[in-house]
C-alpha cells in the first residue's frame, strides 16, 4: 500500500496539559512482535498552554511477520503536530490473511505466536488484551490489562490488578493472584503475594515460600530478609544460606556476611572465600583481609573455596 501523508489545518485553539501518554508495550514471541507505542513528544515547559494542532501525518507500513507466511500486518502511523513543537504519534494494526482477507482490524497491539503449528495472535481491542487463533476466534473470557509471553504456551497475564500465567487456551498455569510478578532469571520469577515475597518458575514450581519481607537481587544471588534476619538465594532459587545471620551486605565485589558478632564472606555467587571467623574484614587496596582474635589482619585468599564456620 502506498504512503499517505496528509496535512490538516485547524482552525481553533485546544487548551489541554502537556502530558506523556504511553501504549502498552509487551515482550517477545517466536513469531515476531509489533507493539503500540503512542507518544507524546515536548519541549520547553510542561505547564498548561493553549496549543492547536497544526498539521496531522499518516504513514501506512505493510509487512510480513517472521516466520509466517499466512498473515501480514498493516501498520498505520497517525503523527499529530502541535503549535508548540509537539506531537502525539498513534499506531492501528491490521491483520491480513494471505488471501487479503481481514483477520484482526483496529488493535493498538499486535504480537503473533506459533505454538505447535498453531498461528495465535495476542491484540489489544477496546483497551483489554484477547488472544486471538487464526480463524479469527477469540480464546479468552476475562478481560486481561496485559499480555505477554515468557515461555512457549505460557502468558503471564494481568487482571484486576493482579498477576498470573495462563495457556493459549485460557487454562490456568499460575493463579491469577500476585501483586508483583517480575522475571529475575531464565526461569525464575519474584512474585508479591499479600505484602510478602517468593520466588518460583513458569510452571507454578513454588521454590522460595511467599513468606519474607524482602527478596532483592545481590550480584547473582538473592537476599532474604524475614523476622529481622537474613539470609541467601542462588540463582536458580535455591536457598544456601538460611535467613539466621544478622547481616548481609556487599563489600566491594564480594558478600559481606555478620552472626553473632562474628564476620565471614563470599564471592558475588555465593560461595564461601571466609569463614565467619573474624572480628572485622576489610578489603583493603582490593585485597581481602580479616581481622583475628589476635588483632592481627590475615590475608584472605579469593581463590579458595572454604566451609563456614558458625
Amino acid at each position: 500500500m502506498k504512503k499517505k501523508v496528509f496535512c490538516l489545518i485547524l482552525g481553533f485553539v485546544l487548551t489541554m496539559n502537556i502530558a506523556v501518554i504511553a501504549a502498552p508495550h509487551g515482550g517477545c514471541s517466536k513469531g515476531g512482535n509489533h507493539h503500540s507505542r503512542g507518544s507524546y513528544h515536548h519541549r520547553g515547559s510542561s505547564s498548561s498552554s493553549s496549543v492547536y494542532l497544526v498539521r496531522k501525518e499518516l504513514d501506512e507500513k505493510e509487512e510480513k511477520f517472521a516466520n509466517c507466511d499466512r498473515h501480514f500486518l498493516l501498520t498505520e502511523t497517525t503523527t499529530n503536530h502541535y503549535s508548540d513543537g509537539t506531537r502525539r504519534i498513534y499506531k492501528d494494526y491490521t491483520v491480513f490473511n494471505s488471501d487479503g482477507s481481514t483477520l484482526i482490524s483496529s488493535a493498538s497491539d499486535i504480537r503473533h505466536l506459533i505454538y505447535e503449528d498453531k498461528h495465535y495472535f495476542i491484540a489489544r481491542l477496546n483497551g483489554s488484551y484477547k488472544i486471538v487463533k487464526e480463524d479469527g476466534t477469540e480464546v479468552n473470557h476475562k478481560k486481561y490489562s496485559s499480555m505477554s509471553e515468557i515461555a512457549p504456551n505460557k502468558l503471564l497475564v494481568k487482571a484486576d490488578k493482579k498477576f498470573g500465567v495462563i495457556d493459549l487456551t485460557e487454562k490456568t498455569i499460575i493463579p491469577i493472584k500476585y501483586k508483583k510478578f517480575e522475571r529475575v532469571g531464565e526461569n525464575l520469577f519474584l512474585t508479591n503475594l499479600n505484602g510478602y515475597y517468593g520466588m518460583l518458575d513458569n510452571s507454578n514450581n513454588i521454590l522460595i515460600k511467599n513468606e519474607y519481607d524482602k527478596i532483592k537481587p545481590l550480584y547473582e544471588t538473592f537476599l532474604l530478609k524475614i523476622y529481622g534476619k537474613y539470609g541467601l538465594a542462588n540463582s536458580d532459587g535455591e536457598i544456601v544460606l538460611p535467613p539466621n545471620y544478622d547481616k548481609i551486605k556487599k563489600l566491594g565485589e564480594y558478600i559481606l556476611v555478620k552472626k553473632n558478632k562474628r564476620y565471614g564472606i563470599l564471592d558475588y555467587s555465593g560461595n564461601w572465600i571466609g569463614e565467619v571467623k573474624y572480628k572485622k574484614i576489610r578489603l583493603k587496596r582490593n585485597v581481602l583481609e580479616g581481622l583475628l582474635d589476635d588483632n592481627s589482619w590475615h590475608l584472605i585468599p579469593t581463590d579458595t573455596k572454604v566451609s563456614p564456620i558458625l
